[in-house]
């Protein structure tokens, strides 16, 4: 692996990018502390009822659109979000996963996928009532990230 660092104008914007032929579970952890590192903070506005609300980013189970908006849940809770789904999920891409063109999900929170193979298959989460789609179009982006999860946990174990 090549390390390089190139000094910019002082104009432009800091970015670090990430080069690799495959996403892998180092390469998802590595992302992760980058963000963690860079902004200080792993949470994100939120609004309720003209609240200003700050989620824990790991609290959040799945992020969906509707019409003009955009809604993050928590096990218990919806709240509304300012960000574009794109935003988010560029952003916050070490946790979470499109599953459909109107929703990203915590992949850390899956429970369980009840399979269908004519349509759209169930994702129900840990500690909630609140489920939501993947459509068949994702599924299979879905489950290579579930997959590194899986591989990722036995290898520190």
């Amino acid at each position: 692996m090549k390390v390089r660092v190139e000094i910019i104008d002082p104009s432009d914007d800091d970015e670090i990018v990430i080069r690799t032929s495959k996403h892998t579970p180092q390469i998802a952890e590595l992302v992760k502390k980058l963000q963690e590192d860079v902004s200080g903070v792993q949470g994100i506005k939120g609004y309720k009822r003209g609240v200003e609300y700050y989620i824990d980013v790991d609290s959040i189970l799945f992020f969906e659109s509707e019409e003009d908006a955009v809604y993050a849940h928590t096990e218990k809770e919806m709240y509304q979000i300012k960000q574009r789904l794109y935003e988010i999920e560029t952003e916050f891409a070490f946790i979470f996963v499109r599953i459909s063109k109107s929703a990203i999900v915590n992949f850390n929170e899956i429970l369980s996928i009840q399979r269908n193979l004519a349509s759209a298959s169930l994702i129900s989460f840990r500690q909630s009532y609140k489920q939501v789609y993947v459509s068949r179009h994702y599924y299979k982006q879905l489950q290579g990230r579930l997959d590194e999860r899986r591989h990722r946990y036995s290898y520190e174990k």
